[in-house]
């Protein structure tokens, strides 16, 4: 093994000259991992199956890659092995001493009652083929593409085909004659075509009832007429102690009806009918017991073998983006759902059992200690950051998808709220250990800036805060896990649940920021260390420290705004949530848009949580750093009498003390005294540049992007992304367009139809 500083290397070595000291500016990498081949011997398989790996993946990864590989597809309770050595799942491969000329074992293993339940489902998900229909789904699946359909490359599939897939003519060899751009005529002569995936597909607007491909979808290969949980489960306990963890019950093509046992060892068919259980094994069938119970249901249907085996072909045939599920992302047009054959099937009822178990115990998680656990991970080394990631990356997906069936399961009346006496607009639910809430100004907070409309903004800006705290990432300071859903016309707030924060009667939960429980007098709360590890953040989000007072006259210092709040959980985590204000307000919209003003009968703006975009904040902090160095080399200039220095002022960013006081601008109340009065302008002053800067400078340069086409945006979406990057909010949208209408250049014509 190499060491760690031979496992670096430098690729990029130069010399500056700062300050009139040889610095060496040098750039280091981590050199590429190796990558080899693995050999694996497959039990009951001829030859050897190969994996391509690099020391750095887990043993759990490359057994994952041979469940979903079609050669070894029939797995999933299994273990691999190194001269007789089981290895550890959660180990790299490099730990385990794992290298290009080793040859891997794979040992099949006792199912437990959770494999077996996971190995039916993948049965289930191989026999679904490439389209795999969800009734339950919003609309069309994660990660699902149209490719094929579009492609035109892969023909309608039957029954019958024994593993022939296409007319004539495999799609592969059909495949293969459009990329070498040759096609015969009937003579059988080659014809010169300049063929693409997209030669015959009709690139006008269709209607929505198109949207979705007519022919997509319709390919089926069955290999079975159903399977499905049997009415004898849940397993009676005396054969519990015998190794039975499931019973299931097989109709094949041919139409016999099979009753087959999940057992700790594999599965057989038992002698059991719909109306006797018997679970005893039949000892007549050629094949009576397998681990895998796709091998089981080959030996005993010929119609199952010669089909699945044509269903994995064709499965084959497609991009893997149609076939593997990205359970990471979502659709981006979940309205476009195709209308599909609804066809029966018993085995859809058993969805719930078999992921979730016979109580649903499964189901049950610990949201925020998952979320909290995963940020926690080490990330010092590349590979632990990047599994630190793919971890929260994950959780975040599963959350989401929980979070909107949530969502719409209270708008649709099926959850009962804990507090059903308060008014409809003030119930909050607990679903599913999620925490759910409506978009509503039920406690008169948002009174004075907008009511519900305020509110509704409030819930974004409270997820934006989220995202742009969780970018920072500092150690010990945590957020919740946050999503809003819109559903016939509400907003849904669906967060976790951290230990203690429905403790409103103890004030000690709430350590930093303005806390009103409703009953007490309000308060404001400052702790020392909660204050420190606030003021990493606030650091990089360029958040001014402040000083405010309650009532009382009681005086804290604060880098958040007032509304911001910090709770230490009951679980020992310092938790910052209600982010809606964590930056500063746009106070030149604020007053030219959210004022009635004099000879205009334009309406005014809505609500007046206007606030500025974080991106906006990071590029006014790098033009007034810009300016503070320019003034620095002037007076190093003076300095020298005039005569200009080729040498680079070398300057300390700790020098540069800007942040902007997001409470600017704000009811906020501050100690009497003429230094706060001092430092309350100073910071309004900050505010109110930084909002000119966004009017005056950054909207100005994204006009004349436009104008010189630097940026073409090519429908909202693209639009909306520009801006953002920009730190221009939505609401600035109208005003763009104003400018752009005044201009006649022809080329901002695309602008004017976009914004249209």
């Amino acid at each position: 093994m190499e060491s760690e500083s031979d496992n670096k290397k430098v690729v990029s070595e130069t010399e500056t000259k700062l300050g009139g000291k040889q610095v060496e500016n040098v750039v280091e990498t981590e050199a590429e991992e190796p990558h080899f081949t693995l050999a694996i011997n497959i039990p009951h398989f001829p030859g050897k199956t190969y994996v391509f790996a690099n020391a750095s993946e887990l043993v759990q990864e490359v057994k994952q890659w041979l469940t979903d590989s079609p050669e070894t597809c029939i797995y999933t309770c299994f273990s691999l092995a190194l001269n007789g050595r089981r290895l550890d799942d959660y180990k790299e491969l490099q730990e385990e001493n794992i290298s290009s000329d080793c040859d891997l074992d794979l040992i099949e293993e006792p199912y437990t009652e959770r494999e077996a339940r996971i190995h039916v489902i993948h049965v289930r998900d191989l026999l679904a083929g490439p389209y795999k229909q969800n009734p339950s789904a919003i609309g069309i699946d994660p990660g699902l593409s149209f490719f094929t359909a579009i492609n035109n490359n892969i023909v309608n599939v039957s029954n019958g085909t024994n593993g022939n897939i296409g007319k004539g003519k495999s799609s592969i060899e059909q495949s293969e004659e459009k990329e070498n751009g040759k096609s015969k005529d009937e003579g059988g002569e080659q014809i010169s075509t300049l063929q693409t995936p997209f030669s015959d597909y009709d690139f006008s607007a269709p209607s929505l009832s198109k949207f979705v491909p007519e022919s997509f979808g319709q390919n089926k290969i069955k290999c079975l007429e159903t399977l499905y949980l049997s009415g004898w489960n849940p397993v009676p306990f005396e054969r519990r102690k015998r190794g039975d963890l499931l019973y299931l019950t097989v109709i094949t093509i041919e139409g016999e009806t099979l009753h087959i046992t999940a057992g700790i060892n594999g599965f057989f068919v038992n002698r059991s009918t719909l109306k006797n259980f018997d679970p005893i094994p039949r000892s007549e069938l050629q094949v009576s017991h397998a681990h895998s119970l796709i091998t089981l249901l080959q030996g005993l249907s010929p119609a199952f073998r010669a089909n699945f085996k044509a269903l994995q072909d064709f499965t084959g045939l497609h991009h893997p983006f149609e076939t593997i599920p990205v359970n990471t992302c979502f659709p981006a047009y979940p309205w476009a759902v195709k209308l599909n054959k609804h066809i029966y099937d018993m085995s859809r009822l058993s969805d719930i059992h078999l992921n979730y178990g016979t109580d649903a115990v499964d189901s049950l998680r610990d949201w925020n200690d998952e979320f909290q656990s995963q940020r926690e991970y080490p990330k010092v080394e590349m590979k632990d950051r990047v599994l630190r990631e793919r971890l929260v990356n994950k959780i975040q997906a599963d959350f989401t998808e929980s979070a909107v069936k949530g969502a719409i399961a209270v708008i649709n009346g099926n959850v009962v709220p804990f507090n059903p006496r308060d008014p409809e607009e003030e119930h909050m639910y607990v679903y599913n250990n999620i925490f759910f809430s409506k978009a509503f100004d039920t406690r008169g907070t948002f009174a004075k800036l907008g009511g519900n409309d305020a509110a509704h903004v409030a819930t974004g800006k409270d997820l934006e805060g989220i995202r742009t705290v969780n970018s920072i990432d500092v150690d010990g300071l945590y957020t919740l896990g946050c999503v809003v859903a819109d559903y016939k016309g509400v907003r849904i707030v669906a967060q976790t649940i951290v230990p203690g924060i429905f403790r409103r009667q103890d004030d000690s939960s709430i350590v930093y920021g303005y806390f009103d429980n409703g009953r007490d007098e309000p308060k404001l709360c400052s702790n020392t260390e909660f204050h420190e590890i606030v003021g990493k953040a606030a650091k990089a989000l360029h958040l001014a420290e402040h000083t405010v007072c309650d009532s009382k006259g009681t005086a804290v210092k604060l880098y958040t705004s007032l509304e911001t709040k910090g709770l230490m959980g009951d679980d020992g985590r310092r938790y910052l949530f209600d982010l809606y204000r964590l930056n500063p307000v746009d106070i030149e919209f604020l007053e030219k848009e959210c004022e009635p003003q004099e000879g205009s009968d334009l309406p005014i703006y809505p609500h007046k949580l206007t606030l500025l975009r974080p991106e906006l904040i990071e590029s006014f902090w790098d033009s007034r750093f810009r300016s503070w160095l320019q003034e620095k080399a002037n007076k190093k200039q003076q300095e020298n009498g005039g005569a200009s220095s080729p040498e680079v002022i070398v300057t300390d960013t700790d020098e540069f003390n800007f942040a902007l006081n997001p409470d600017s601008f704000t009811d906020h109340k501050i100690p009497q005294g003429e230094e706060y009065d001092k430092t309350k302008a100073s910071d309004e002053e900050n505010v109110r540049f930084a909002s000119k800067y966004l009017r005056e400078t950054v909207i100005r340069m994204l006009i004349i992007e436009f104008t010189t086409l630097a940026v073409s945006p090519v429908d909202g979406t693209s639009l909306t992304a520009t801006m953002h990057r920009r730190g221009i909010n939505m609401r600035y949208l109208g005003i763009i367009a104003n400018i752009v209408n005044e201009l006649e250049d022809h080329k901002l014509d695309h602008i004017k139809v976009i914004i249209i």
